[in-house]
């Protein structure tokens, strides 16, 4: 059985709240490099402001029409670092893994030469998966408020 084509769209104000309750959820907040629940006005002020600034892209993934999570890439040259968040019902599927794939070849697009990065927390092996799985490799580490983050890039197109 095939599985469903993830399309990503841009991300607009009127998904503030979505993708606050995708990246809120507790089992996003237990491996993000700050664990604390978000406040919704704190999150609309960063929101609008991510919305604004040309170095950072947000999209949000689409199944059959349906939102599903958020893909996100903050550029600071020709590095960048890649985050993504799915709600609860799309984990598992490697829909997480095509969204990330269709964000990554975004940005080579741009940045033929550049590499793109991500940060893992240590113990999180479903994020692990997804990225190896899309042509990330292991690339360093670091401990941030006692916590351990591996860091994962990649430095051409995806392969998933």
């Amino acid at each position: 059985m095939s599985q469903p084509d993830v399309q990503l769209r841009r991300a607009a104000w009127a998904d503030a709240e979505r993708v606050w309750s995708w990246n809120n959820a507790p089992e996003v907040r237990r491996w993000s490099m700050n664990p604390r629940p978000i406040a919704l006005p704190e999150h609309e002020r960063w929101y609008r402001a991510r919305l604004e600034d040309p170095r950072y892209h947000i999209w949000i993934a689409q199944v059959l029409g349906r939102d599903v999570g958020v893909v996100r890439v903050e550029e600071s040259d020709a590095v960048g670092t890649v985050s993504i968040a799915l709600e609860r019902g799309a984990r598992g599927q490697g829909l997480g893994r095509r969204a990330l794939g269709h964000a990554c070849r975004a940005f080579f697009e741009r940045h033929p030469a550049g590499a793109l990065d991500a940060w893992i927390a240590n113990g999180n092996e479903a994020s692990v998966r997804c990225f190896e799985r899309c042509g990330f490799a292991p690339h360093g580490a670091d401990v941030r408020e006692g916590r351990t983050f591996m860091q994962y890039r990649i430095r051409k197109e995806p392969t998933g």
